[in-house]
């Protein structure tokens, strides 16, 4: 309810049933609300949609390229609403209803805000999930990214030709593949195109750029020995999903294996900051299970 008791926003019903995620127990959850004549909802997160208004749609939240969904609506009705469970979700409105639903739920949570401004949503939003971290300066100029650049040389030239244009431009990213027959996200680089990261980096430093390189969730071998999937499937940290294997990312054990190869081939050549991709949970998908 509003400050002067008016009612904002009313449940309408919701259901919770028990099932099973890959042999791992959780429930079906579904939750219903009341909706007002009139009023407009936003949100979401960042989806593909052609409008901004998301009344009469239906919208699957997972993760995938290009599309980032957030379990959060607000309303010109005076409310914000955000929908505290962490799964892929299915959101729809019609006429007088919203619903939320998920078939890999461990509870049912949410929290409404009492918002007569949308801007007073978002706020109810920061104070209830926490405030972002402020990022270094260079992170919030602009991030140069293609893909991909093939050699040390190509992100040289790009970074040369940016300041000889005098277009404004802080950091320069190596998208995948520098591996080559390393095999998937392998921390190591095909020296026939890389022959000497560092120097690159060297390079693109006393220009005034800074330089993230890709890192995945996923690693396979190649015909040359990709180390990192070596040592993760040795100690029982890849799962299998798919086309590809991933990485335990919940498993601290993970990144301790990962770090003296990382620092190694990464933070040793004079790489700033990683570029994380393929980091969506929905990419591990139902049916992981540890390879053999």
């Amino acid at each position: 309810k509003s400050a002067d008791g008016k009612t904002l926003l009313a449940e309408d019903g919701s259901t919770i049933t028990a099932t099973t995620l890959a042999g791992t127990p959780c429930n079906s959850v579904e939750q219903h609300w009341r909706l007002r004549d009139g009023e407009l909802l936003y949100g979401l997160g960042s989806i593909m949609a052609d409008k901004l208004e998301l009344n009469g749609r239906k919208i699957h939240g997972q993760i995938e390229n290009t599309i980032d969904p957030m379990p959060f609506v607000v309303s010109t009705g005076g409310w914000g609403l955000l929908w505290d469970v962490p799964s892929q979700f299915e959101w729809e409105s019609t006429s007088n209803d919203m619903s939320f639903n998920s078939k890999t739920a461990f509870e049912e949570n949410y929290y409404v805000i009492a918002a007569p401004r949308i801007n007073d949503a978002i706020d109810g939003f920061r104070r209830l999930t926490g405030a972002a971290t402020l990022p270094p300066k260079w992170q919030l100029g602009y991030i140069q990214s293609k893909e991909r650049y093939n050699t040390q040389q190509e992100l040289v030239d790009v970074g040369e030709k940016f300041r000889a244009l005098k277009f404004p431009c802080d950091v320069i990213v190596q998208d995948w593949f520098y591996w080559a027959d390393y095999g998937w996200s392998a921390p190591q680089y095909d020296r026939s195109r890389y022959p000497d990261p560092a120097a690159a980096n060297r390079q693109l430093h006393a220009m005034h750029f800074h330089t993230l390189i890709s890192q995945w969730s996923q690693f396979n071998n190649g015909p040359k020995t990709n180390l990192a999937f070596v040592d993760l499937k040795a100690k029982g940290l890849l799962y299998s999903s798919g086309w590809s294997t991933y990485c335990d990312a919940f498993n601290p054990e993970t990144y301790a294996t990962l770090k003296p190869l990382e620092q190694k081939f990464f933070w040793d050549c004079g790489w700033d900051g990683w570029w994380l991709d393929s980091t969506d949970l929905a990419e591990n998908g139902c049916g992981a299970r540890p390879t053999d």
